[in-house]
């Protein structure tokens, strides 16, 4: 046996395997980014702003995390929120620098632009052939 084979590891031994227990202090919810605590309060109090015209600009180096961040906690608060209206923006003939905008319930949006695509396909057919 060789002096250096005495201090070799088996490779079973090499490999660690992990369960959900052993891992609870990592916080994948990135509740606070280290450093960052009066940055972590200004979201917060922004997050919980419910007046219309209010907005959050977020800005720092590239490869921080601040858009993991910002998706988190935006995901997180809209869902504890009712989902908002659809709003759709629909040309005015009679101002067309007005566009109208029209509310939906949530999801009739998307349902109402394909209509739409729906008719104005069918429109130019029907036109076509009556010229």
């Amino acid at each position: 046996m060789k002096i250096h084979d005495q201090y070799r590891v088996p490779i079973d031994k090499l490999k660690k395997v992990c369960n959900a227990e052993e891992l609870k202090f990592c916080n994948s919810t990135l509740d606070a980014i280290a450093g960052q605590e009066r940055a972590v309060k200004s979201m917060e109090f922004g997050i919980a702003m419910e007046d219309d015209g209010y907005h959050i600009f977020v800005v720092g180096p590239s490869g921080t995390g601040k858009s993991e961040y910002t998706n988190d906690v935006v995901n997180r608060a809209a869902a504890l929120r009712p989902v908002p209206d659809d709003w759709c923006y629909i040309y005015n003939f009679s101002n067309k620098d007005k566009p109208l905008a029209v509310s939906l319930p949530a999801g009739k949006g998307r349902i109402f632009q394909k209509d739409m695509d729906k008719l104005i396909l069918e429109l130019k057919n029907v036109i076509r052939k009556k010229f």
